[in-house]
């Protein structure tokens, strides 16, 4: 008894630790780090590098600062860089002795396994002045110090490289010249840089400070699959560009971000448009019928319709002299708000933004924050109402913004907000980095920024989501074990050298969240260029589908529907 009773003890104790194991990883790695770190500047204060400042007694160098390293995370803590250095070793020699040919030539025939490039005339004819040799990696470099030759020395720099390359590549950015350019490298260039120490007459002055490192929100595994699924479908479909986001519906952490085309970003010189560094999900578009919802919310918050509500929908309505349809140009007779929603139907939100008029509309399409940055720790653009006041705000207007026309909203801040219907109503702020670490660590959460609806209007809507899922066009997203809310988006590209809608460049957008009882995730996919005779119904809630059915595998999601 009194074993079992020592086992039981332990076992508890092993797994309350278990847990702690991805922590004990992470020090025992940067504890790696600091010894070989410390391993170089002990190198630097000993080593070859001593002939070039007895050469030069007033010589000062910079000894380079390891740059802050990027990680993402599995769903267990284990660590996963996405942005790393490498080490790489520059070779000189320099003639310090006055060696006569026959010596010089002794060292060349040691020294030239490493430097096929290196020619013998060149090497003689070097004279007195530093010769640069070129790069090798560190196990030629240890044959290189072990050859005895102090003529020769080495300095040690630091490359970044990317192990994911294209799949994380559109925000993470790269560095060029020792800066942060683009994604997280930009936005967290001075965390990420270190200083530099200085060398002076062969002795260190100033050791050099590490950047600090980065803990991303992003989980390793959901981000290749997600890059792996949004490719497949992307060529499935024949669509020319790609986002997709998935969020933690109650933090705001966003946990995947995929961009295609994407680039690799080791070798970002070879990128001639210049546009793929740039976040397609930080750009405003035109986003569709999946801002109706909004819409409907006000209508409801303001006891102007309910899900039972009527209208007479002729298929069309003329207002300044346009004529607008239905996507499908159909008329439906009565229709009530949830067949309307279902069918996306642009009478049925014309009718509702007549219900609401035109200043409450406004005022909500502000409350949302459509013109505000979300705030995410990215380099961000911001959407436009501009259409909707004064010089330009007519009635046209209004109706074509009532289903996703005429005005902008960027990808990440459209899924941000159409996360309030599964957040209780919350706007949150989003955010990529949770920790930033040195020697002490600072976290980082997201936040509450605003309550535009009412937590009853809110679960009313939550209801109507689900049923545009289970019986209207989300319906391809309809999963077997969970409830899932969402809205699908079909709209078109203006054109301003036509000065017209490009119907050959349609945008196709589905945000929906599950479990829509109490949701773990909000899922924005978007294909641009898609082919003219597919709506967003037939394209992306595929898309959207395999991944949510990826993440509740994967995640171990409970289900809701029984």
């Amino acid at each position: 008894m009194a074993f079992l009773k020592l086992v039981f003890k332990n076992s508890k104790k092993f797994k309350k630790n278990i847990f702690k194991l991805p922590y004990y990883l992470f020090l025992l790695f940067n504890f790696s780090v600091f010894l070989i770190f410390s391993f170089y500047i002990l190198n630097l204060q000993t080593g070859k590098i001593d002939v070039f400042a007895n050469y030069n007694p007033n010589s000062k160098k910079t000894i380079p600062a390891p740059r802050g390293q990027i990680y993402a995370q599995d769903k267990y803590g284990n660590l996963y860089p996405l942005a790393t250095n490498i080490p790489y070793f520059k070779v000189y020699f320099k003639n310090f002795k006055n060696l006569d040919k026959e010596n010089l030539v002794k060292i060349y025939q040691k020294i030239k396994e490493f430097f096929p490039n290196l020619t013998i005339e060149e090497f003689l004819n070097a004279g007195n002045r530093v010769l640069s040799l070129g790069e090798v990696d560190l196990e030629k470099k240890n044959k290189i110090q072990n050859l005895g030759i102090d003529s020769l020395w080495v300095e040690q720099g630091y490359r970044r490289f990317y192990p994911y390359k294209e799949a994380v590549s559109k925000f993470i950015g790269f560095v060029q010249e020792s800066k942060g350019v683009y994604g997280l490298e930009a936005y967290y260039d001075d965390f990420l840089s270190g200083e530099d120490g200085i060398l002076l007459n062969g002795k260190i002055v100033k050791v050099p400070e590490p950047g600090s490192d980065l803990l991303t929100t992003i989980d390793i595994n959901v981000q290749r699959k997600v890059y792996e699924l949004t490719k497949k479908y992307l060529e499935d479909f024949k669509a020319k560009k790609a986002i997709v986001i998935v969020l933690n519906s109650k933090t705001g952490e966003i946990v995947s971000l995929v961009e295609i085309p994407s680039y690799d970003n080791n070798n970002f010189n070879l990128v001639n448009d210049y546009s793929l560094f740039e976040l397609e999900s930080l750009k405003p578009y035109e986003p569709g019928s999946v801002i109706k919802p909004f819409l409907y919310a006000l209508g409801i918050e303001e006891y102007k319709i309910k899900p039972e509500t009527t209208y007479e929908d002729k298929g069309f309505i003329v207002v300044d002299g346009h004529k607008i349809y239905n996507w499908d140009r159909k008329s439906y007779g009565t229709v009530d708000m949830q067949t309307a929603l279902n069918k996306s139907l642009n009478l049925g939100a014309i009718f509702v933004e007549e219900k609401v008029g035109d200043d409450n509309f406004l005022k909500m399409l502000e409350k949302i924050k459509i013109e505000e940055p979300t705030n995410v720790d990215l380099k961000e653009e911001i959407g436009s109402l501009k259409t909707l006041r004064k010089p330009f705000g007519r009635k046209v207007n209004f109706y074509t913004a009532s289903f996703g026309q005429g005005i902008t909203i960027t990808p990440l801040r459209l899924l941000v907000d159409f996360n309030i219907f599964a957040n209780r109503g919350f706007i949150l702020k989003p955010f990529l980095v949770k920790e930033i670490r040195k020697s002490n660590t600072q976290k980082i959460s997201g936040m509450i920024l605003a309550k535009p609806f009412s937590e009853e209007t809110i679960n009313k809507m939550n209801l109507m989501l689900q049923k545009v899922v289970e019986d209207g066009f989300g319906k391809r997203a309809k999963m077997e074990n969970y409830y899932v809310g969402g809205k699908t988006g079909t709209s078109l590209v203006y054109n301003p050298e036509i000065k017209d809608y490009d119907e050959n460049k349609i945008v196709h957008t589905f945000v929906g969240y599950f479990p829509a009882t109490d949701a773990k995730f909000t899922i924005l996919t978007l294909f641009k260029e898609t082919p003219t005779d597919l709506i967003a119904s037939q394209t992306v809630t595929r898309l959207w589908k395999e991944i949510a059915e990826f993440l509740a595998s994967y995640y171990g999601i409970l289900p809701d529907k029984y």
